[in-house]
């Protein structure tokens, strides 16, 4: 009997030391494909901040060369707000787009008012309801008060979201920020994001800004925008007297009531330009994207003020 019950408690024993070194194995087997997935992470990584940066160097390198070749930032001119066409190469199996965009060809948040704002929102097709409570709420989040506009959102109003949050009360960082202000639904961020910007000095680039830029210019009305379109095909303007001249006698007359803030607003060439490089696997939706904003000083002469990797 008590040979029996040992072997029963050998039997048990081996049973359960079989289990334990199942369970050790799988454990074993998991961490150590964790650990591969991390190191292959790591490597990913590694390979699109590189090929990032090297999209960021060449589009560096062909804003440097433009410059000496006109020999001032005038000379950086395209159709749209794209400086020149999208850098496009291949390397070590990723596909790196680098493409530099015009900062004053697009509606800046942090410095447009509320009339911009909401101009901006109304022409990329938004209600005129709805253009308003968009405007007012980006002036709430990026002011540094408490006081809630007419429209807008401060703290008591982010507070009742689900799940709540809070109003920035300081300028835009971003402008994926936008996505998190009250009111500010997706479709509404897709249409509105490929207008605006925080860079540049608030002024816009007359031979660069589309139609919904333009737009937000005071005494400018559609007439006047398909004027300066038509008038842009033929040549760039070279300074407000041009630009008057092309406008339809009402928008001229419009705009020199306030001839002032009219020229305070305008420019005619860029001063910041935004690098977006964007690199990714074919096949893969895994994308990394580095964006940075080269200040361009006059003349030749530009550096780079800001770089961001994600």
């Amino acid at each position: 009997m008590r040979c029996r019950r040992a072997d029963g408690f050998a039997l048990v024993a081996v049973l359960w030391i079989l289990v334990v070194m199942g369970v050790v194995g799988v454990a074993f087997q998991v961490g150590a494909r964790a650990e591969r997935r991390a190191v292959a992470n790591a490597r990913a990584d590694s390979r699109n901040r590189w090929a990032g940066r090297a999209g960021l160097a060449l589009a560096l390198r062909q804003i440097d060369n433009m410059l000496h070749q006109s020999g001032a930032a005038f000379g950086l001119q395209a159709s749209g707000d794209t400086v020149f066409p999208p850098i496009e190469f291949s390397l070590d199996g990723l596909t790196v787009s680098a493409v530099v965009l015009d900062a004053r060809a697009r509606v800046n948040l942090n410095l447009a008012d509320g009339r911009q704002l909401a101009a901006l929102a109304e022409s990329v097709g938004l209600s005129s309801a709805t253009a308003a409570v968009l405007a007012a709420s980006v002036l709430d989040w990026r002011d540094t008060d408490g006081l809630r506009r007419t429209n807008g959102a401060e703290a008591r109003d982010y507070a009742s979201l689900r799940p709540p949050s809070r109003p920035k009360n300081a300028p835009f960082y971003s402008v994926e920020e936008l996505r998190t202000v009250r009111g500010v639904t997706p479709a509404a961020y897709a249409h509105i994001a490929p207008h605006v910007t925080i860079a540049g000095d608030g002024r816009l680039n007359v031979n660069a800004a589309p139609r919904n830029v333009l737009v937000t210019v005071p005494g400018i009305d559609d007439a006047a925008v398909a004027a300066i379109l038509a008038r842009r095909r033929a040549g760039s303007f070279r300074n407000v007297f041009e630009l008057l001249q092309s406008l339809p006698r009402q928008a001229r007359e419009q705009v020199e009531k306030d001839l002032a803030t009219f020229v305070d607003r305008m420019a005619f060439g860029p001063r910041d330009v935004e690098i977006v490089v964007t690199t990714g696997a074919s096949g893969s939706p895994m994308v990394s994207e580095l964006r940075a904003i080269v200040r361009l000083e006059g003349g030749s002469t530009w550096t780079v003020a800001r770089v961001e990797e994600s």
